[in-house]
């Protein structure tokens, strides 16, 4: 049994590729290589986790810490569905990043985080769910794919049709969402953010932004297990029609659990 997670593309480009942070008695600048990248943890090209580790121990402020950065996922609504942790691996200086400082231009509610972090040297946790992905309480209803093209069948006035094929053949997917609790669906039910909702990620990744769609099994417990390659269904887009109408349906009269049928559109390669 495996359950669904939603990543968002984090595009970083030169305007938002910078973190500060404090190292010792030091402070400085480090730089998100720009790209496009997910929230997967697998450590894997396209990985957000290792151009972030990378930024932070490139930021040269006068130590020789470095860092590790682990993602964990969570199937229950009680819960944030994901968070991210940052460690130092070696070196002896406190750290802190600094998440609120004017110099920090990467949004950093994308990894849990909405203020600067102790400054110690203890790991640094996000306080709040992760805006840069979802997962689902349950697992989906519906999984699959279809064709689709651009075609015109014009009929003539003689009752003879002409076609025209406008487009070669695309992929997209029926996602149907089942028994999502309303903290995870809702943002006027989340749990403490909006990045806790399905209704969030849709909004934050809208109209034409990329996300990957896995399907993860447990670990132990609610916890599920890492992501790979092998989870990886495809990269999508969601539906005009999906994004124009939020309207999930509550299964059962005071049943705090609902249902939403979606299109994504598999992103061409």
């Amino acid at each position: 049994m495996s359950y669904p997670v939603l990543l968002g593309a984090i595009v970083i480009t030169t305007a938002n590729q910078q973190i500060r942070i404090k190292e010792g008695a030091n402070t400085n600048q480090g730089l998100i290589a720009t790209g496009t990248y997910y929230l997967r943890g697998d450590g894997a090209a396209g990985d957000f986790l290792p151009a972030l580790v990378t930024a932070l121990q490139s930021a040269n402020a006068g130590s020789s810490n470095t860092y590790t950065a682990t993602v964990s996922r969570n199937i229950d609504s009680n819960t944030a569905h994901t968070t991210i942790t940052i460690t130092r691996a070696t070196g002896a200086d406190n750290f802190q990043i600094q998440w609120a400082n004017s110099l920090t231009t990467f949004d950093e509610t994308l990894l849990g985080f909405t203020a600067n972090t102790a400054d110690d040297a203890l790991a640094k946790t996000s306080t709040q769910t992760c805006a840069a992905g979802w997962v689902s309480n349950d697992i989906l209803r519906e999984l699959e794919p279809f064709g689709e093209r651009a075609v015109s069948v014009p009929r003539k006035v003689n009752g003879a049709v002409v076609g025209v094929t406008r487009s070669s053949q695309m992929t997209s997917w029926a996602l149907g969402f089942a028994f999502v609790h309303e903290d995870r669906m809702l943002k006027r039910r989340a749990l403490a953010v909006t990045a806790d909702t399905l209704e969030g990620f849709m909004e934050r990744f809208g109209p034409g932004a990329a996300f990957e769609v896995h399907e993860s099994p447990l670990s132990a417990g609610t916890t599920l297990s890492a992501l790979s390659s092998s989870t990886r269904v495809a990269v999508m887009h969601w539906s005009e029609d999906t994004l124009s109408s939020f309207r999930p349906q509550r299964i059962g009269p005071g049943v705090p659990l609902y249902d939403l049928d979606t299109i994504a559109h598999e992103q061409v390669t």
